[in-house]
């Protein structure tokens, strides 16, 4: 019996797939692979700005002409390839999570997964450190990636939190709670030191689900005591 769960996963991953690769054989899917491959890799060397479809066309060995039959512009150059690290973290969670796990150990995997799989997402993790670059070629094109993939990752991640608490927490508390949970995964882009000599991906990726899901099981009891109320006050005045 495959898990309900994974049959989730597998659906986002097919959906994400035909917005990358629209009614193609291998062939064709060969190619748009090679461009997002060669122009990932100088996004990364040299910035988006600075990178041409020539010399993307140059990296990826093909004629520029080719680079224009599967993308219109740059920026649609970029959405996909996004599109692309996003589907690789999808097709992990998907081979990882199987039948016999319980929905805390899906959590404990979604979790893992994402923390590992940061250190291979370099385009995302320039998106989520705010790269002035990369989210100008963003706003060129339209929102598709954002609602196929940010709408749909905190959606899930409410069902996973939601099930690994045995449907205890109210609605509002699990959105929070969802949301909250998503924020910190997406800071483990904003660091280059997160991981160290001392602490590997795996370590530091156990070691946060750990901790985060202790608390999240607990979700109920983890409310601040009366005595600190006044602080939380207080400093709700500082926010701006």
């Amino acid at each position: 019996m495959v898990n309900m769960k994974t049959l989730t996963f597998r659906s986002f991953s097919d959906e994400l797939a035909g917005f990358l690769w629209p009614e193609e054989d291998d062939k064709q899917r060969g190619k748009r692979r090679r461009i997002l491959f060669a122009a990932t890799e100088l996004f990364i060397q040299l910035g988006s700005r600075k990178t041409t479809i020539d010399a993307i066309a140059k990296q990826a060995a093909i004629a520029k002409g080719t680079i224009y039959l599967y993308y219109g512009n740059k920026a649609e150059i970029v959405l996909h390839a996004i599109g692309l690290e996003k589907l690789n973290h999808l097709k992990q969670l998907v081979k990882h999570i199987g039948e016999d796990l319980s929905p805390k150990d899906i959590l404990r995997t979604y979790i893992v997964v994402a923390v590992v799989m940061s250190r291979q997402m370099p385009l995302t993790a320039s998106l989520l450190r705010g790269d002035q670059e990369i989210s100008f070629a963003m706003q060129e094109v339209d929102d598709q990636l954002k609602v196929l993939v940010e709408q749909k990752r905190v959606g899930t991640l409410s069902g996973l939190l939601d099930d690994a608490t045995n449907h205890q927490l109210p609605r509002t508390r699990l959105k929070a709670l969802s949301l909250s949970l998503d924020r910190l995964l997406n800071s483990v882009f904003l660091s280059t030191n997160v991981f160290s000599v001392e602490m590997s991906p795996i370590k530091y990726a156990e070691n946060l689900a750990a901790m985060l899901i202790d608390g999240l099981i607990n979700a109920n009891d983890q409310r601040p005591s009366d005595a600190l109320k006044p602080l939380y006050k207080e400093l709700s005045k500082k926010i701006p």
